[in-house]
């Protein structure tokens, strides 16, 4: 038993020290992969090398056209555009879940609150202008009694000055 189990431990050993041979398959995709390789490989290092030596280049060209500024105006226009939908998703959402509701507020304040109040204030207007009235009429009794306080000290005067001779 302990030999069976020295053969499994050495084949468990070299499967993982990599003993494995590469079958015709492999050697045969690693053949003609290879060739292939090394001009991808070229060509992406060559299209690396263009696109940083003509960065320059396109930054100049585009700053002469002026391709960010309209890239700028598209994008802010794409802006406004999305905030008028979206105003306009607002109004209108706003219109038919809160319209009722703002429309019953409405007609409430208008229909019964306001003439409520507007009834208030000419009730309070006619009672001011009734005590205006009154005030008035009053300060033109004062003023008259004034005028007969004046004569009656006039005439007492006159008749104290009469009693002042005759004695």
């Amino acid at each position: 038993m302990e030999m069976e189990w020295a053969e499994v431990r050495n084949e468990k050993k070299t499967s993982i020290a990599g003993s494995h041979e590469p079958s015709a398959f492999e050697i045969a995709a690693a053949i003609i992969l290879l060739p292939l390789a090394l001009p991808l490989i070229v060509f992406a290092f060559a299209v690396g090398l263009v696109t940083v030596a003509t960065a320059p280049f396109r930054a100049f060209w585009n700053w002469l056209t002026g391709v960010e500024e309209k890239k700028k105006e598209a994008i802010n226009k794409q802006y406004e555009q999305c905030t008028i939908t979206v105003r306009e998703t607002v109004t209108v959402q706003l219109k038919t879940n809160a319209g009722s509701i703002l429309e019953k507020l409405i007609d409430k304040v208008t229909v019964q609150e306001l003439p409520k109040r507007i009834g208030a204030l000419e009730v309070m207007i006619n009672q001011l202008q009734e005590k205006r009235e009154k005030i008035i009429a009053k300060r033109h009794m004062l003023e008259s009694l004034a005028s007969n306080i004046k004569d009656m000290e006039e005439d007492i005067s006159q008749l104290q000055k009469k009693l002042k001779e005759n004695e």
